[in-house]
């Protein structure tokens, strides 16, 4: 099955993916912020969210060792914002969370400093947003294959890159 891209340009230089589900804010807020249920589609943490540390592991990315993020911003259950380093590059990530007539809206936001990565990560958001929404309707997370993302996803999103301002 060919996924369809989602990620649209927002700002200068940022791409935000969303998707909605049925429910409450605070349902979406618990599915990125209780280790249990992130779990189930994205990876496990440790740390402690209080004071604004967090080593995450990526359980879908083989031999990833886990990345020190920073939490920037905490205004639960609406925004999440945080910041890592990886191979130095630096990752600005945004989670939003709205609500309306019991149908709630999660959008990733992520800040880009060049063009060079958007090709790759806009498709992994699309993915991993994906196996969130499965996890969540109790669907096959497994059965989300990455091939269906990357390379496939790749030139929309580098088209993207292509109109952002640094």
């Amino acid at each position: 099955m060919i996924r369809h891209t989602t990620g649209r340009l927002r700002g200068d230089n940022e791409i935000a993916v969303a998707r909605t589900f049925r429910g409450t804010a605070d349902d979406v807020w618990q599915s990125f912020t209780d280790p249990t249920r992130l779990s189930r589609w994205y990876g496990t943490y440790t740390g402690d969210c209080a004071d604004g540390r967090v080593t995450v592991v990526m359980t879908a990315e083989e031999g990833h060792e886990g990345t020190p993020f920073h939490i920037v911003r905490c205004e639960r259950p609406h925004v999440l914002e945080a910041r890592a380093e990886e191979a130095g590059v630096e990752w600005r990530l945004t989670l939003e969370v709205t609500e309306h007539d019991g149908i709630s809206t999660l959008t990733l936001v992520q800040a880009f400093d060049s063009p060079d990565e958007v090709g790759s990560v806009g498709p992994g958001w699309e993915y991993y947003l994906d196996r969130l929404v499965a996890a969540e309707t109790g669907q096959d997370v497994e059965a989300i294959s990455w091939d269906e993302y990357y390379p496939v996803q790749q030139a929309y999103y580098t088209q993207l890159a292509t109109q952002m301002r640094f």
